[in-house]
């Protein structure tokens, strides 16, 4: 079969800079190709040399065996070639059927009534969706159903080949599961596609074949099996670990500890180890809850634990869940002055609640509702469920918002958030041979504490060093191996060598900062893993860490109501977390109606804990927007799968200019996902409205001043939401960076004395 498109030697430039070298590629009839690769490869440049927005200056594009390199974009499309741009380009105030008439606009001449209509019915088969929002304007869809829309635009033109521009970039993970789907049925219907994503994962999941692009060059290329298995395509596009860490200096002691007795080496036959040695290295002990003879048992788990744990089917998981919720509600009732109270008037006595099923009976609880007063006509006394003598540990949330939440544990309580937060790390991909540098305030809050004993529960080796002037100096000399000293280079202990990095959400953009600031490679640390949680963070942040060490981060999560970190967590697979089911039961639901909404929609996480003494919680609405995940993580675990959390329900995590709702991880994606953008912004919205009555929204962000980033922001944001910002570009190092969480949504007083 000859191929349909062939790229022979193509160069492309932007005045004198080089953008693509030397491409070589071919598509066949019925086949889809993918090119995937980071941000700033070449990958839109290469489409565009094929639609002619870009005329090559070298090479030749040929399609049918005609050369096309050079023909005009309008001329091209006629040949059968259409391309559905980045950020979609929809015309935002005509409606759905005229944006999709207008992708026929070259060959309206010869084309029916009936014929159009025929079109129309065949993309409104294929996205029903489009058809209910007919007369809708474009504008005023979501960034999933304008993604449809651009698509749909581009079949209307018939093409013989049809080229994606990252056709996921913004979307939740159920849409891209969707639009993705959808490009496979393009292949069903015969139809040829050349796709470009940087959504590695995604699109090998739909590519017969794949070309790897970096910096403006075909690198690899080979089926996407073939790429899945390449350990380089799955440790730096895929974020999974596959190699042991780099940074693990194992001494000839410790060698000969963990090797066979009669292991041979050099000719020689090596010594067993000695009694000592071999207790060191050791890494399996007893749990925590057995005693064994009587002596003091490790607090590290084994790791048959957690693959016991994590091992779980679904059924076996709805078993623990039908039998803890009765015993639960039966300690609560009896134990807790809040939930007695609560569940009498709720209509519940000892009994009611007899298995998972009758989870709706139970009412909601609310944070409102279990916040001390300042008045103390509520105080901790009526909240928590054990006396004085029973309580182990204490502590508060932040109190920002008001009176702080109090978190009360028994010392079993604290034992339960060891192990689960140890899970969650295990889920991550952290390992007893791993040695993790933690970046995290430990104090009143519960964050750090969490986090400390998760990774000593886990048996990973934890560095905790505090937060503060110089922390990222610390961070580079234990991910380095070495420290400055007097000008001189100085290695530091092993032990002191770390391969992870624990740290809040916000501290990513640090890690590139750090780099550029101190003149050194990725490949300069042993950095292996990352595990990043505490506030939202977008795939935007967490793809150009990707980009630049080769470690994709993965994301924990957990809440001071519910013991701390620990409650869910982001495997291998990526794009979504899973609830440890077996000590918490997840809920999605519609926040007006309290109802649950149907998998793949957006809700707020409801939480009941299973086994919390001091502090029991059913139903308790987290405020945090969540959406269940429709289909089972492709790692086969069990637990409750759901999205990652972009923000809070509430008004806080969302800006609303003009009457547009825009979330701000959802901005974030738009933001650095600009070239020349940087990492660090802030945002408000004005207190007076403009002369037509808006309230704008103004953001500052750092980047290239000598760019056209601002225009660049203010064009896509007007794409996506139909809103003009105003639009900031600060030099590199201008706005303040927190040692705590990043505070990106600022009053707009706050906002006017940081940019004056």
């Amino acid at each position: 079969m000859s191929p349909l498109l062939i790229l022979d030697g193509v160069n492309a430039y932007y005045g004198p800079i080089q953008a693509l070298h030397d491409i070589v590629l071919e598509v066949l009839p019925g086949e889809i190709v993918a090119v995937i690769g980071a941000n700033g490869a070449g990958k839109t440049t290469l489409l565009r040399s094929i639609s002619g927005v870009v005329a090559p200056r070298g090479g030749d594009v040929r399609f049918e065996g005609r050369s096309i390199g050079g023909l005009p974009a309008e001329q091209i499309v006629r040949m059968g070639i259409s391309q559905v741009p980045e950020r979609r380009e929809l015309f935002g105030t005509m409606t759905v059927r005229e944006n999709l008439e207008l992708g026929t606009y070259h060959r309206r001449r010869g084309l029916t009534r009936d014929a159009l209509a025929q079109e129309l019915k065949r993309v409104w088969d294929l996205f029903p969706i489009l058809r209910a929002r007919d007369k809708q304007a474009a504008g005023t869809l979501s960034g999933g159903e304008q993604q449809m829309l651009a698509i749909a635009r581009g079949l209307m033109a018939q093409p013989k080949v049809l080229l994606l521009d990252e056709p996921s970039l913004g979307l939740a993970p159920l849409l891209v599961q969707e639009i993705l789907r959808i490009v496979g049925v393009l292949r069903d219907m015969g139809r040829t596609v050349l796709l470009v994503e940087q959504n590695a994962n995604g699109a090998l999941q739909v590519a017969d074949r794949v070309y790897l692009m970096e910096v403006g060059r075909i690198v690899q290329t080979g089926t996407a099996q073939e790429l899945m298995k390449d350990s380089r395509i799955r440790r730096a596009y895929l974020g999974q670990r596959v190699a042991p860490p780099l940074n693990l200096r194992v001494s000839a002691r410790a060698a000969a500890a963990n090797a066979p007795a009669e292991t041979k080496r050099g000719g020689r036959s090596k010594p067993a180890p000695t009694k000592r040695a071999a207790t060191r290295s050791r890494k399996e002990h007893p749990t925590m809850i057995r005693q064994d003879g009587g002596s003091t048992p490790s607090f590290t788990l084994p790791d048959d634990y957690f693959h016991r744990r994590t091992g779980y089917t679904r059924g076996e998981l709805e078993a623990l869940q039908d039998a803890a919720l009765p015993r639960a509600f039966a300690y609560a009732l009896e134990s807790s002055p809040f939930y007695s109270h609560k569940f009498e008037a709720a209509g519940l006595a000892a009994g009611s609640i007899r298995g998972l099923h009758d989870l709706s009976r139970l009412p909601f609880t609310r944070a409102e509702e279990i916040r001390p007063s300042p008045t103390q006509a509520q105080t901790s006394e009526r909240l928590v469920a054990v006396g004085r003598d029973a309580t182990s540990l204490i502590h508060t949330s932040s109190g920002t918002t008001g009176s702080p939440l109090i978190f009360a544990y028994t010392g079993r309580d604290v034992m339960h958030w060891a192990a689960n937060a140890a899970t969650v790390f295990w889920i991550n991909g952290f390992r007893k041979s791993d040695t993790i540098l933690g970046l995290l305030p430990f104090g009143e809050f519960t964050g750090g504490g969490g986090l400390y004993l998760g990774m000593i529960t886990l048996g990973a080796a934890y560095l905790p060093i505090s937060m503060g002037a110089g922390v990222t100096d610390k961070a580079l000399a234990h991910l380095q191996g070495k420290i400055k000293m007097d000008g001189h280079e100085v290695a530091i202990d092993p032990l002191l060598h770390a391969n992870g990095l624990l740290c809040l959400a916000s501290f990513l953009p640090r890690l590139w900062e750090m780099l550029d600031e101190s003149g050194l490679r990725a490949e300069d640390l042993s950095l292996a893993k990352i595990g990043a949680g505490a506030e939202p963070s977008s795939d935007a942040v967490r793809l150009r860490i990707a980009e630049r060490f080769g470690v994709w981060p993965r994301d924990n999560y957990g809440l001071g109501e519910f013991f701390g970190p620990g409650v869910a967590g982001e495997c291998e697979v990526g794009g979504g977390l899973h609830v440890l089911s077996d000590a918490f039961i997840a809920e999605v639901i519609d926040p007006e109606t309290g109802e649950p909404t149907p998998q793949g929609q957006m809700g707020e996480l409801v939480l009941t804990g299973l086994e919390k003494e001091a502090l029991p919680l059913f139903r308790y609405r987290t405020g945090d927007r969540v959406m269940a995940l429709p289909q089972a993580c492709p790692c086969g675990s069990a637990h409750t799968w759901i999205s990652r959390v972009p923000g809070r329900i509430d008004v806080d995590d969302m800006l609303i200019p003009g009457g547009v709702v825009i979330h701000r991880t959802y901005l974030e994606n738009i933001l650095l996902n600009v070239d020349g953008s940087g990492a660090e912004y802030v945002a408000t919205v004005a207190d007076h409205p403009t002369r037509k009555g808006l309230r704008r929204l103004h953001i500052a962000i750092e980047g290239d001043t000598t760019a056209n980033v601002a225009e660049t922001i203010q064009r896509r944001i007007q794409i996506e939401y139909n809103h003009t910002p105003v639009v900031t570009v600060l030099p590199p190092g201008t706005l303040p960076r927190s040692y705590g969480k990043a505070k990106r949504i600022l009053s707009s007083e706050d906002y006017r004395a940081l940019i004056e």
